[in-house]
């Protein structure tokens, strides 16, 4: 059996107009493809009813599962619920209000979907043609606790049809080297479907099967094949995977910063519990907090710059000195979008890693604006760190994985 098909109708005036960015959108569209359910289509539309009501209509022509986000509050002004109700050409009733929440109509035939986070209950409704239409909230806190309940009764709805899905999670590798090695892998191999998504310097791949244990023998395959390119699975973030091996050593990190101003410390304090390897960050965007803080020799900025393998080397060395850290990262490059010269581009960036056996730096070139090269150098970053606790800084040199052309400068 095919798997069920969806489609995601987000409604809000503040979406249409850009006011506000859509994060309910990818939210679900990633929640749904874990689940090996496939997202058609993503459609935005403003607080209109005739909007709504037209744009619910032809989601539920074409999808098994229509999930609408937006609206549902308590207010007479709200038109949500009433254009769904004549999308499925049902009447409104108004149900015994679930504990804590305030009575809200729903068509009729639907259940309500309780919300621990709000006081506005979302509804489910199976139609005549067993395809389901589900409302939660607008707010992102509310619906993403909401989607829990909503994920239980789709697997119900929905028992032979939704795949098993893994995510396995890489850095190190470009989208087309990383297509190539799992193509090369998967030669051969039935039932299970794959597919990549890029994001800066890592790419997650994505499986699906119908059977649990294809699924999971592939994946072995694969973590074998790619060894450790592949850092973590499904939700795991980089940072917490550092994290992990910091806390299973017993150590402490600490980081000096220049371009990405705290980015890579930040990442790794999101994590819960890194207090327990987080020892301090220094944030030396100028050259003098480079000397006073970091204890960097006024001569090697002067001859080298800033930026610079020399000065890299001399902040992760000071930093480890003068913290109570086993492991430090140092970090130091030109985010533009000014600031570049022919012999130091925008995008240049040297990181160093240090630690009580040396020190082991790399130059890069990290092309794309300032935000990008911002986020390449926390991923680079990360990921250095992640390399060094498995490897050492000894076996970097053979760990640390080579770059295309025009992204890594021989240090």
């Amino acid at each position: 059996m095919n798997a069920p098909r969806a489609e995601l109708l987000l409604t809000g005036e503040e979406l249409v107009t850009g006011k506000t960015a859509d994060s309910n959108g990818l939210f679900l569209a990633r929640k749904l493809a874990a689940m090996g359910l496939p997202c058609l289509r993503i459609t935005l539309v403003g607080d209109g009813g005739a909007e709504i009501t037209t744009a619910a209509r032809e989601a539920l022509l074409r999808a098994d599962v229509v999930i609408v986000s937006g609206g549902l509050g308590p207010t007479g002004d709200d038109l949500t619920r009433p254009a769904l109700a004549l999308a499925l050409n049902r009447p409104l009733t108004t149900p015994a209000p679930l504990p804590e929440h305030r009575p809200g109509a729903l068509p009729e035939g639907g259940e309500q979907l309780h919300n621990p986070q709000g006081s506005a209950a979302g509804f489910w409704v199976v139609t005549e043609t067993q395809r389901v239409l589900a409302a939660l909230p607008g707010v992102p806190w509310e619906l993403e606790t909401m989607w829990p309940e909503l994920e239980r009764r789709l697997r119900a709805h929905f028992p032979h049809a939704v795949r098993h899905a893994l995510t396995l999670r890489t850095v190190g590798r470009m989208e087309r080297q990383l297509d190539q090695e799992v193509g090369r892998v998967l030669t051969g191999l039935s039932g299970v479907e794959w597919g990549v998504t890029a994001n800066p310097l890592a790419v997650d791949l994505h499986l699906t099967a119908v059977d649990a244990g294809t699924l999971q023998d592939t994946a072995r395959r694969l973590r074998t094949a790619l060894g450790d390119v592949v850092y973590g699975e499904d939700d795991t973030p980089l940072a917490g995977v550092v994290g992990r091996l910091l806390r299973e050593r017993g150590w402490m990190v600490a980081t000096a910063e220049s371009c990405t101003g705290g980015a890579i410390c930040a990442a790794l304090t999101a994590v819960a519990g890194a207090s327990d390897y987080v020892e301090r960050t220094v944030v030396s965007y100028s050259n003098a907090a480079k000397v006073e803080a970091l204890g960097v020799p006024q001569h090697l900025v002067d001859t080298h710059g800033a930026v610079s393998e020399a000065v890299a080397r001399a902040m992760a060395e000071g930093l480890l000195g003068r913290s109570h850290a086993d492991i430090t990262l140092a970090v130091t490059g030109i985010a533009g979008p000014g600031g570049g010269t022919p012999d130091k581009p925008v995008g240049l960036v040297f990181m160093a890693v240090a630690t009580a056996d040396g020190t082991f730096c790399r130059g890069f070139l990290h092309r794309g604006d300032r935000s990008r090269v911002i986020a390449r150098s926390v991923t680079r970053g990360l990921d250095l760190l992640r390399r060094a606790l498995l490897h050492g800084n000894t076996g970097l040199e053979t760990h640390f994985p080579p770059t295309p052309p025009g992204q890594h400068i021989s240090s």
